[in-house]
C-alpha cells in the first residue's frame, strides 16, 4: 500500500479517468473481492465484471487526496483574507489555520483580532514542553508572539499560568505587563521554584527581581535566609598565589521553516546582553533592575539561536544583588560578597585551624552587619534577622603535597 501512495503521490499512477463519475453499488448482487457493480451515467444501469487492483485503489485514495488539498487551499502571506476568515480560522481547531491567523492579525496590527487572543489562550491546548505536537506548538507560538508584539493588549494571570511552564519566556514578558496587584500572587508562586527544571529555574530568578520591587519584609527574610557565602581556603607553603578557569557557549542550530505555515516567532532570556543595547528588532525588556537587565530575544522559531548571556539562577550571587538593591548600593560596594578566596600559609595545624576560624568570623560579622542594615530600613525586624544564621561554606584547596591538613 505505501507503494501504492508514492505512486499516486509522485503522479505515476495509470489513467484512472473511467472511474470518474458517480459510483453506486448495486446491493442485489452478491459481491465476491474481486468483482463489484457499478452504475454508471444518469438512469444507465448496467453490470460489468471489475478487477480490484492496486491502481484502482490508489485513484480512490488520490481523488480523496485532491478533495483535502481542495478543502486546504494554499496560503502565503500575500493571500487576501476578510477579517470574517480570519477570526473563524482564530477560534477553529485547526493548528495551520490558527497560526494563519495570529500572523495575519499581527502582521496587520489589527487591535481587534489580538484582542480575542488572550481568551484563546485560556482554553486552548497548551503543549507540555515534552510533547510531541510540532503543531500544536506553533500555533501558540503563534498565538504569543501576536499579543507579546501589540504591546497595549493585556493577557489574564489565568492564560499567563497556563503557558508558563512550556513557554517560560513569554509570560515573563507578559506578566510584566500587569499590574502588580495582579501578578503579585503568581511571582510569589514562581519565586519558590518548586520544580527543578531549566525552565522553572528562569521563572524563579526573574520573578524574584519582579518582586523586588516592591519587597515586604517575609519575601526580604526568605532572600537574606537563603543568602550565603562560599570561601574558597587554599592552603599553601607560601604566598604563591592561585587561578581560574574559562567556559565557553555557542548558537543552536536551524532547520527550514514549516511548510504550509506562517514564520512562526519564538523569544529566549538573556540577561545584561550587550547584543540588546538597544533591543533589537521584536526584543522585548523584562525587567531593568539596578542594571541587571532580563531581554526576551525575539527569533525564528526554526531559527538557530543561542546567547552567553543566558539568566542566570537564583544563587547566593543573585540573592546578593538584591540585598545590594535593597541596600542602595552596587553589589561590588558590599562589605561581604558571595563567593571570595583567601591564602592560609602553612606552618602547623593550631595555627592554620586558628587563622580559618578567624576568617570565618569576620565573614560572619559583614554578613550580620548587612541584615542590620536591612533591619534600618524597615525591611526586616529584629526577630527576624535574630533568626537568620548566615551561612558559610567553606571549600578546602591545599596547594600543597602532601597535604598536612587534617
Amino acid at each position: 500500500m505505501k507503494a501504492v501512495l508514492k505512486q499516486c503521490a509522485a503522479g505515476k499512477q495509470q489513467d484512472n479517468r473511467r472511474f470518474a463519475g458517480v459510483f453506486r453499488w448495486d446491493h442485489n448482487v452478491r459481491l465476491t473481492p474481486s468483482i463489484v457493480q457499478e452504475r454508471v451515467g444518469l438512469g444507465l444501469h448496467r453490470v460489468k465484471r471489475v478487477e480490484i487492483t492496486s491502481t484502482f485503489i490508489a485513484a480512490l485514495l488520490c481523488g480523496c487526496a485532491a478533495a483535502m488539498q481542495a478543502q486546504e487551499p494554499e496560503i502565503t502571506p500575500e493571500t487576501h483574507v476578510d477579517a470574517a476568515t480570519i477570526e473563524q480560522w482564530l477560534h477553529g481547531n485547526d493548528p495551520r489555520l490558527v497560526a494563519w491567523a495570529a500572523d495575519f492579525a499581527r502582521r496587520g496590527a489589527d487591535g481587534q483580532l489580538i484582542g480575542e487572543i488572550p481568551a484563546v489562550l485560556e482554553h486552548t491546548v497548551i503543549p507540555s514542553p515534552q510533547d510531541g505536537d510540532r503543531d500544536q506548538r506553533l500555533a501558540v507560538l503563534a498565538l504569543l508572539d501576536a499579543v507579546i508584539q501589540q504591546q497595549d493588549v493585556q493577557v489574564s494571570a489565568a492564560a499567563i499560568a497556563r503557558v508558563a511552564t512550556a513557554f517560560p519566556a513569554q509570560a515573563l514578558v507578559l506578566i510584566s505587563r500587569l499590574p502588580f496587584a495582579e501578578s503579585r500572587s503568581m511571582l510569589n508562586d514562581w519565586s519558590y521554584g518548586v520544580t527543578p527544571s531549566w525552565d522553572t529555574r528562569r521563572l524563579e530568578r526573574v520573578a524574584s527581581m519582579m518582586l523586588a520591587q516592591h519587597p515586604d519584609p517575609e519575601f526580604v527574610e526568605r532572600i537574606a535566609a537563603a543568602a550565603g557565602q562560599t570561601m574558597t581556603v587554599h592552603v599553601a607553603s607560601s604566598d604563591s598565589g592561585y587561578g581560574g578557569g574559562s567556559g565557553c557557549c555557542g548558537d543552536s542550530l536551524g532547520g527550514p521553516p514549516r511548510s504550509g505555515w506562517p514564520q512562526v516567532y519564538n523569544y529566549g532570556l538573556t540577561e545584561n546582553d550587550p547584543q540588546e543595547t538597544p533591543l533589537s528588532s521584536g526584543s522585548q525588556l523584562v525587567i531593568d533592575l539596578a542594571d541587571d537587565r532580563i531581554v526576551a530575544r525575539r527569533f525564528a522559531e526554526n531559527g538557530g539561536w543561542g546567547s552567553c548571556n543566558g539568566v542566570e539562577n537564583l544563587d547566593d550571587v543573585t540573592r546578593h544583588r538584591l540585598l545590594a538593591y535593597w541596600l542602595g548600593m552596587k553589589p561590588v560596594e558590599m562589605s561581604w560578597q558571595p563567593t571570595s578566596e583567601v591564602a592560609i600559609v602553612w606552618t602547623d595545624q593550631a595555627s592554620y585551624e586558628g587563622k580559618l576560624g578567624a576568617l570565618v568570623n569576620e565573614e560572619r560579622k559583614k554578613m550580620v552587619g548587612a541584615l542590620k542594615e536591612l533591619e534600618s530600613r524597615s525591611l526586616l525586624s529584629e526577630e527576624q534577622v535574630d533568626s537568620i544564621s548566615p551561612k558559610i561554606t567553606v571549600s578546602i584547596e591545599c596547594d600543597i603535597t602532601p597535604c598536612p591538613v587534617k
